[in-house]
């Protein structure tokens, strides 16, 4: 067994070696960078800024060990309690509507464009937010027929919820804009293809921090119901 996987490991890997001769990329990295369309100046630029974050991720780790009582080795957070919640969850519940709600105002504040898109979503019943049985955890948007999507998410009635939909939501408005172009340019490389789901995502963080002092956003009176869903979130 040991030998076989060996072999084909060997195999794997020396095709990978003869293909990035055949192209002239001197590293591995060269194929990441030419797949994604990204030039050597940008993700070291990109690189470097990561680099110069760390500061703050640490402070920020080390102050939700405090909160926590799981320091560990130096204060640090250990690693089971990366996404553990702090404070009270209760205090920051965000339902449907008020999600809803919520990413229109931020996108209009923005481009009406944008929050014409998630009203199409929105009234269109492209959104399949219900939790259930058997479907799968996490987020996807799929383009369909023209320029429309079908978004598949598990709604939950939380500020993450709504930068989930958020962000789905900007996946959609990103099917728009490439509905016009032929079929390989609708294929985007992961670059460009999470750009406007990762702005409308910040956004809404954004727009959620300016809210900040009050614990729960409130519906006032959202132009969307629970209806608007084709399997709406309860």
């Amino acid at each position: 067994m040991a030998v076989a996987g060996a072999a084909a490991m060997n195999g794997v890997k020396n095709e990978a070696i003869i293909f990035h001769r055949r192209r002239g990329w001197a590293e591995p990295l060269d194929a990441s960078l030419d797949a994604n369309g990204v030039d050597r100046r940008t993700f070291e630029a990109m690189n470097a800024a990561v680099v110069d974050a760390l500061p703050g991720f640490r402070r920020y780790l080390r102050a939700k060990a405090r909160l926590l009582g799981s320091g560990g080795i130096d204060g640090g957070l250990p690693w089971w309690d990366l996404a553990a919640p702090v404070g009270d969850g209760s205090l920051a519940i965000v339902p449907w509507p008020a999600a809803c709600t919520l990413v229109l105002d931020t996108f209009a504040s923005y481009s009406p464009a944008l929050a014409a898109v998630a009203r199409r979503a929105f009234e269109g019943r492209w959104i399949d937010t219900e939790a259930r049985e058997g479907k799968r955890a996490g987020g996807f948007t799929m383009p369909m027929r023209g320029d429309e999507s079908r978004i598949l998410m598990n709604f939950t009635p939380s500020p993450d919820g709504a930068c989930t939909l958020a962000h789905e939501l900007g996946h959609a408005y990103h099917t728009v804009q490439l509905a016009p172009r032929t079929a390989l340019q609708r294929e985007p490389p992961m670059t460009l293809d999470e750009t406007a789901s990762i702005f409308c995502e910040t956004l809404l963080r954004k727009e959620a921090l300016a809210r900040a002092d009050a614990v729960t956003i409130p519906a006032r009176g959202s132009r969307c119901s629970t209806r608007t869903s084709s399997l709406p979130y309860r």
